[in-house]
């Protein structure tokens, strides 16, 4: 794995919104994905949820340590609204009826106790 190359803080607040941007739409492909065609093993539907809950995780995560350190307040303030779509997007996926049938239909009975 490549170590994150951070950007100059002149360019940290359009690199902060492009980095937002493309893990956002990576998880509403992921979730798009789950909706119309979810995998028919119940472990690789986890799978891709967990590859969801990564795009925002690492998307809420960089932002808020932004948002709390950046000496640049458009910077701070960019990483704020960030935050604040991260939270927007994980609220709709979590009342997605779509998405709830997905799961709600997974036969667990060949998961193992942690899936």
């Amino acid at each position: 794995m490549t170590p994150l190359e951070l950007p100059t803080p002149a360019e940290t607040q359009t690199w902060v919104h492009a980095r937002t941007e493309e893990h956002l739409a990576a998880a509403r492909t992921i979730a798009d994905q789950l909706r119309t065609a979810p995998p028919s093993d119940p472990l690789e539907v986890l799978r891709a949820w967990d590859r969801l809950s990564l795009h925002l995780g690492n998307t809420a995560a960089l932002a808020s340590l932004l948002a709390n350190v950046h000496p640049l307040e458009a910077v701070r303030t960019a990483c704020e609204a960030a935050e604040a779509e991260v939270d927007r997007l994980s609220t709709e996926l979590g009342q997605d009826q779509a998405l709830y049938a997905v799961f709600a239909g997974l036969d667990a009975s060949a998961l193992d106790p942690l899936a």
